[in-house]
């Protein structure tokens, strides 16, 4: 099964990556430093609920009979 995001490691990406809560940095938590979001390191491991995907459905094009049996 191929999961999106994760053919490139970005720490952005990365479960042990966090948001700063004074800024708009990134701080890596297995490194203790702060990162860069398209850094990426041998410590990676994909976070799945991180990945935002680049375009939105849009259900508006969708009719109540495209999901009818």
């Amino acid at each position: 099964m191929r999961i999106r995001g994760c053919k490139t490691p970005k720490c952005s990406l990365c479960v042990y990556c966090e948001k700063s809560k004074l800024s708009e940095k990134l701080f890596c938590k297995e490194n203790q430093a702060d990162t860069e979001k398209d850094f990426s390191c041998p410590q990676f491991k994909y976070d799945i609920f991180k990945y935002v995907p680049n375009q939105k459905n849009d259900l508006k094009k969708f009719s109540k009979e495209d999901f009818e049996i």
